[in-house]
């Protein structure tokens, strides 16, 4: 699989994925919403493995969340998110769709289901291509090929 590469908005900070994503999901939890400004976001989840930033040193903002902590990776300029973590999901980083460079690796991650639909706004359509996750857990998970990210 070909290597993707990202930034944020002023290209002080910038990334590369490679490999096959463990999720490609819209997310509509209250915490991408803060994050992003806008009231869902778009990601693929990566193994960390297959994530690095390749120039400058982002920032890092964590909270407490259920018992877990969850982090976000950003341009400590422009405020562009880069990277996000979560401690029930040690292994994999969340990479927002808008910090890919190219429409056609956009295009390439179009979601397979959304998660947190409890908390989707009213006006805002289901993707009736997704499957309909209303709450996302470690039970629910991230699983692919028997292994648990």
């Amino acid at each position: 699989m070909a290597t993707k590469a990202g930034g944020c908005l002023c290209g002080g900070v910038r990334y590369e994925t490679w490999g096959e994503p463990i999720d490609k999901s819209v997310c509509h939890c209250p915490w991408c919403k803060k994050l992003s400004g806008a009231v869902y976001a778009s990601q693929i989840v990566v193994h960390k493995d297959n994530y690095r930033v390749t120039k400058g040193t982002p920032k890092y903002f964590s909270f407490e969340h259920q018992g877990g902590r969850y982090g976000n990776w950003f341009c400590e300029t422009c405020g562009s998110t880069v990277g996000r973590d979560a401690s029930p999901f040690p292994d994999v980083r969340v990479i927002k769709l808008g910090t890919l460079d190219n429409l056609e690796d956009i295009n390439w991650a179009k979601p397979q289901r959304e998660i947190y639909t409890d908390a989707r706004v009213s006006w805002v359509p289901s993707f009736d291509y997704c499957a309909q996750v209303p709450q996302l857990t470690t039970e629910v998970g991230l699983e692919r090929e028997g292994t648990k990210a």
